[in-house]
């Protein structure tokens, strides 16, 4: 589970320098025991979208002994998730599912709104 209030305040910190990149940007959060750890910088898109890896992905996770995982990337307009995105998701969900390392929440962030993937269906 995702501590209460912490989701909001991790959009914001994101809100706070998104609008500034030039490219989207992705990001993985490891959670251990309720806590959410540093965020790793794990992918830079060249022009719009980004490209990650599960690779990537869960690195960071694993390495910090996380229980689960939240992915967030930018997006430059307040677009709501593309049909890549949700791909992306399900793909991502798959891999912690057999690492188990569940991702609870794909965020997707722009300067004024934000969506949680994984409510989308």
């Amino acid at each position: 589970m995702i501590p209460s209030g912490s989701l909001s305040e991790l959009v914001v910190d994101i809100q706070r320098w998104a609008p500034w990149l030039s490219r989207e940007v992705a990001l993985s959060v490891p959670v251990r025991r309720g806590v959410l750890l540093p965020a790793s910088l794990i992918a830079v898109g060249a022009d719009n979208p980004v490209r990650v890896s599960p690779t990537d992905v869960f690195r960071s996770a694993i390495r910090s002994r996380a229980e689960a995982v939240i992915l967030m990337h930018s997006h430059r307009s307040d677009a709501p998730p593309s049909p890549a995105d949700q791909a992306v998701t399900r793909r991502l969900v798959a891999a912690g599912v057999l690492l188990g390392l569940p991702i609870i929440a794909h965020l997707v962030v722009g300067p004024m709104r934000w969506t949680n993937c994984m409510d989308d269906p």
